[in-house]
């Protein structure tokens, strides 16, 4: 009879609670949402210590789950999610926005490996539709021809932006014809209420000339027809020369947007809410060798600071010290060597036997990682200085021209990792200079 009695009486609580009052559990924890989102900053960890067992309502958080949480925190291998992750691109953002959707150009945005080029196209792509465009987006393939890069696209167009009845005739289009840039043009011309925008991300992976060359005289019929159609090509900088190549005259109706490496406090900051969000803090020399590793790339940022954080929750530390960072980014390049054991291999032979040229090499991966920089930072080899690379390092270069190239643009900053390694870095490299 008790246990009745008490069962009625938790009914009648949930059914007389007003209106949006919450269960006291589940209100806390929407209490401590809020609060992240207004701003508040949670309790801060003790700087010290060992991480102490975490209660919450699911239970005990173990070391499984700490993981879990830092590779969500850092989000190494997965373009940013969010505006606020976006640092360091205000003005890049601001060029997208002013260029496409205001004046209607299309937009090119070229930059290495690893610089945030899908982050910054994702991130415009959420403001423009916030503003009233549809984004349309996809990545390109290694074989795709013309007509297999843009039928995607024309079947996600939504009804509502085309005259009445039109859309169905579009997929009527697409099941008896094969797509060319006019056939393209003749379909986009129902597109009547919205701007439309496509981006198509990873260009440099399209290798058919003739798919390229299509869709370079698409976006300029599209610009000559004033249709309410606009296209973000993402690549690197090859795309925009040869975009540029098949017709000169598209210059005029591009904005070319191009993705330098980030500043050291940019940097910072990614590294800074990267660890708040992970639940750990991360010493200002920890902080700063970090950031002279990433050399100015957010993807290296994220990911030499994931393996930092993750050294610190095996030890069962709360706080990121040097040695976190140097056993993280001996970690970081084991993972790099497992897609690519060949550069891998040469960078450790390098490094082991203390190669006389070692101070040549490293200035000229400081160089590499750089190379799109206005002005490296110390350390790195001046522009106008031609180099001309030691032998053993060739193999892994597409050119030994005055400024060689990398075959993998994401190897620089692993080199560096591979002569700290080894112990045949330069007194006067950065990621010395901060111990």
């Amino acid at each position: 009879m008790t246990q009745r009695k008490n069962w009625l009486q938790r009914l009648s609580g949930w059914f007389l609670r007003p209106s949006g009052q919450q269960a006291p559990q589940k209100a806390a924890a929407g209490a401590r949402r809020h609060k992240a989102v207004d701003g508040a900053s949670p309790p801060s960890p003790p700087k010290s210590g060992k991480l102490k067992a975490v209660a919450s309502e699911d239970g005990l958080l173990g070391q499984t789950r700490m993981r879990q949480r830092v590779s969500r925190a850092f989000g190494a291998s997965q373009p940013v999610q969010e505006r606020q992750g976006l640092c360091g691109r205000d003005r890049k953002l601001s060029e997208l926005l002013d260029g496409v959707r205001f004046r209607h150009n299309h937009a090119v945005i070229c930059g290495p490996r690893g610089s945030g080029k899908t982050s910054l196209a994702r991130v415009f792509g959420d403001y423009a539709d916030e503003d009233g465009a549809v984004v349309l987006y996809m990545a390109g393939s290694d074989d795709a021809s013309f007509d297999e890069l843009l039928r995607p696209y024309l079947k996600q167009i939504p009804e509502a932006c085309c005259s009445p009845g039109v859309k169905q005739e579009i997929m009527v289009a697409l099941e008896r014809e094969k797509l060319t840039a006019s056939s393209v043009v003749d379909l986009l011309t129902a597109i009547r209420y919205s701007q439309v925008i496509f981006i198509f991300d990873e260009f440099d992976r399209i290798t058919s000339p003739e798919a390229k060359a299509e869709l370079t005289t698409l976006m300029k019929l599209t610009s000559d027809a004033c249709l309410k159609v606009n296209y973000v090509v993402v690549g690197i900088a090859e795309n925009l020369h040869e975009l540029i190549t098949a017709h000169a005259s598209l210059r005029r109706h591009l904005t070319i947007v191009s993705v330098e490496p980030l500043a050291d406090e940019a940097i910072g900051r990614i590294l800074s809410d990267c660890f708040e969000k992970s639940g750990l803090q991360c010493d200002d020399k920890a902080a700063a060798m970090l950031t002279a590793a990433a050399c100015g790339s957010p993807y290296h940022a994220r990911l030499f600071g994931m393996h930092a954080a993750l050294q610190a929750i095996s030890e069962r530390e709360r706080l990121v010290q040097r040695r976190h960072v140097r056993d993280g980014l001996r970690g970081a390049f084991n993972e790099w060597r497992a897609g690519n054991p060949e550069d891998a291999a040469i960078f450790e032979q390098i490094a082991s036997t203390g190669a006389e040229e070692r101070s040549q090499i490293v200035r000229l991966a400081s160089h590499a990682a750089y190379r799109h920089a206005g002005s490296p930072p110390s350390g790195a080899i001046p522009r106008e200085e031609p180099i001309d690379p030691p032998p053993a390092l060739r193999p892994s270069l597409e050119t030994a021209e005055s400024f060689p190239i990398f075959r993998d643009s994401l190897a620089p900053q692993f080199l560096l990792i591979a002569m700290e390694m080894g112990g045949v870095a330069p007194p006067d490299h950065r990621m010395e200079a901060v111990e």
